[in-house]
């Protein structure tokens, strides 16, 4: 992950422990896995959209739609874990 680095060589005590560093990706990757399951959530909705304007067929539309519910499960899952 990128760090986020002060120009100043001047730190607060706490930004130098390894803990509060490491909480600091660990809220990052948090974040990303929720942008994630948004992510997924948008790409069901424009999938359906597609098919009711008949852009897609249905059974690909059903594919997609049932690719999604795994990784949303997966991703829910992920995010439960990391939140114990």
């Amino acid at each position: 992950m990128t760090t986020f680095q002060i120009e100043n060589t001047n730190m607060f005590r706490f930004e130098k422990f390894n803990v509060w560093q490491k909480a600091i990706d660990f809220a990052d990757f948090a974040r990303f896995v929720q942008i994630a399951y948004g992510s997924l959530m948008e790409v069901v909705s424009q999938a359906v959209i597609a098919k009711n304007q008949g852009f897609m067929a249905d059974d690909r539309c059903r594919e997609i739609y049932t690719d999604a519910e795994e990784l949303a499960r997966m991703l829910s899952g992920l995010k439960a874990r990391l939140l114990r």
